[in-house]
């Protein structure tokens, strides 16, 4: 079948859980196509059909009129956006209207409207959220949008993170760009061929970031949810980026470096859109390490584990191969564009060409490469804390290092000074714990045996 005709998935085929247990979230939103044909085939490369008959996420148009109407949380979260035709914003008539009966004029009168961070204060937001973090191993968001029929909510546009779209109820239909525009082209200016698909209740549909789309209603309103994975911050052009910060400033923090706003790439900098425009032609810079030679485990050591210690025998040095042959394939590309050869870049305090900043890397240290990968940890720990890490996910180890935790007795005295929750599991460890790695949490406290 063609990707997108009719109601068949696309992406390849296979069974998607396992016998004996619940499939997880992504097997459940891939079924019948197994987790390990999406991940080599589909994730970060390609746009993927998921067609189902009814809704994975138990989210219906009641619950919606029932948090608007009773949640203050849920009505502060909700953003009307511009009207389709005339562009204009919503004009909140009538003060005395409760959120609920301006949001319903609103939709009437034609305007879509997002429900900002679902994952906040709503109970299938957040199980959503927890259980994707947990099978793929990347930071999640979760919107909401509402769109009333013959509407739209954007035009054609691109985003800078990944998203799978969760059709909850009505249809819409979405058109999708194959060719990826990293270089951020208007839609005025976009050549790349299209393919329409529609989405109706439970349909899933998968877009990796900088892939052209926009979606229309017909005669049917819809709602869909947008799950947004942050896999922008994890792709090789942002680890380079941190990379030549290090190797330029040999002394720079890890907390520094992030306070500093340069762990991004959403086209937000100069430099950022520098490196998108090399994507165009590297597109390994927009994917994970090791998600050629290992797609299916390539997103689950940058983000999840607590310290180097935690890191699979080999992954180092297999991090710093793929690094070496992938900055050897810039350069080259370099040569023969030398324009973008000598762009002037800013790192920092520092500014150089593009091909020395590249050049630098040509031989990476397992020192600097430890540094990046930190900081990939560093960055996830402060997207769950900037949510609600206690609602969402387990609560990021407090210790610096698991492995200085388990060789320090007085560590365990650093965790009684914690406050909130975490207190409660400070006062269990003494000198006699110890703690080991489980899957899917970021530490397990055990008293000693």
């Amino acid at each position: 079948a063609v990707c997108g005709a009719g109601r068949v998935a696309c992406g390849g085929g296979g069974g998607g859980g396992s016998e004996g247990r619940r499939a997880d979230i992504m097997e459940r939103i891939l079924a019948p196509v197994a987790r390990s044909e999406f991940f080599t085939n589909t994730f970060e490369r390609a746009w993927g059909y998921y067609p189902h008959n009814e809704s994975l996420i138990p989210i219906t148009m009641g619950h919606v009129a029932e948090w608007f109407g009773t949640s203050g949380q849920a009505a502060k979260a909700v953003e009307v956006l511009p009207h389709p035709v005339t562009k204009k914003p919503f004009k909140k008539e009538g003060a005395k209207k409760k959120p609920l009966e301006r949001y319903q004029d609103a939709f009437l009168q034609g305007y879509s409207m997002v429900v900002n961070s679902l994952h906040l204060w709503s109970d299938p937001g957040a199980v959503l959220a927890r259980e994707l973090y947990e099978s793929i191993g990347l930071p999640v968001d979760v919107y909401m949008y509402l769109t009333p029929p013959h509407s739209q909510s954007y035009t054609l546009h691109c985003d800078v993170m990944d998203a799978f779209m969760v059709q909850l109820s009505g249809s819409k239909t979405w058109r999708i760009c194959a060719e990826r525009n990293y270089r951020s082209a208007p839609a005025s200016e976009y050549k790349g061929k299209c393919q329409d698909v529609t989405l109706r209740g439970g349909d899933v549909l998968y877009l990796p970031f900088n892939m052209m789309h926009h979606a229309v209603t017909t005669d049917e309103l819809s709602s869909h949810l947008t799950v947004n994975i942050e896999r922008q911050y994890y792709v090789w052009a942002t680890l380079i980026v941190a990379a030549v910060h290090k190797v330029l400033l040999p002394d720079s923090r890890v907390e520094d470096f992030m306070e500093s706003g340069a762990f991004s790439m959403e086209s937000e900098t100069d430099l950022e859109n520098y490196f998108h425009e090399l994507m165009h032609l590297k597109p390994q810079l927009a994917m994970l390490p090791l998600s050629q030679s290992d797609p299916l485990h390539a997103s689950q050591w940058l983000a999840r584990p607590l310290s180097g210690a935690d890191l699979p025998a080999g992954y180092l040095g297999s991090l710093l191969a793929e690094l070496t042959t992938l900055v050897s394939e810039v350069l080259s590309s370099l040569a023969g564009a030398p324009k973008l050869g000598s762009k002037k870049l800013n790192f920092g305090r520092r500014t150089i060409e593009a091909k020395e900043a590249f050049a630098m890397l040509v031989e990476p240290t397992e020192d600097v490469m430890h540094w990046v990968l930190e900081v990939a940890r560093l960055h996830s720990v402060k997207h769950f804390g900037r949510d609600n890490p206690q609602r969402l996910f387990p609560p990021a180890d407090v210790f610096s290092s698991l492995a200085a935790a388990r060789s320090q007795v007085t560590a365990a005295g650093e965790l009684n000074k914690v406050k909130g929750a975490a207190a409660a599991k400070g006062r269990l460890v003494g000198p006699g714990a110890w703690l080991v790695r489980r899957q899917g949490l970021r530490a397990v406290l055990r008293g000693a045996e």
